[in-house]
């Protein structure tokens, strides 16, 4: 029986076997830190966009009128306007007797005024 592989001595092999361990042990380790600091870097990423979406939220709350306090001032300006549209309306029937009660005025004035005209040249 010959073995063509040279004889290593038991101390030298062992010590070959740990070096190779170590170098295999130490390359996985970097990859480990590295795969470990691009999830880091990943989940970073996405609680940027939480943390943003987060904060749009907070000023929506803190600028945003709430329904409760809306619909008050809606309802308390429907009221203004509502008594505003009776003023105005009370004002224009005031306004339109006013106008007919002129109206009609001239108009006799006028009716009366031409009856003079025309009984003074019919008595020409």
């Amino acid at each position: 029986m010959t073995d063509e592989q040279p004889k290593i001595p038991l101390r030298e092999y062992i010590d070959m076997r740990f070096e190779s361990l170590e170098k295999q042990l130490i390359a996985s380790i970097d990859d480990q830190r590295r795969a470990i600091t691009k999830a880091e870097t990943a989940a970073d990423r996405r609680f940027d966009g939480v943390n943003e979406f987060r904060a749009s939220l907070s000023d929506q709350q803190r600028t945003l009128i709430p329904r409760l306090e809306f619909e008050a001032m809606r309802d308390a300006m429907v009221e203004k306007i509502a008594t505003l549209e009776r003023q105005l309306l009370s004002q224009t029937t005031r306004s339109s007797t006013w106008n007919q009660g002129w109206l009609l005025i001239v108009s006799i004035g006028s009716l009366i005024l031409t009856l003079i005209l025309i009984f003074y040249y019919l008595r020409k």
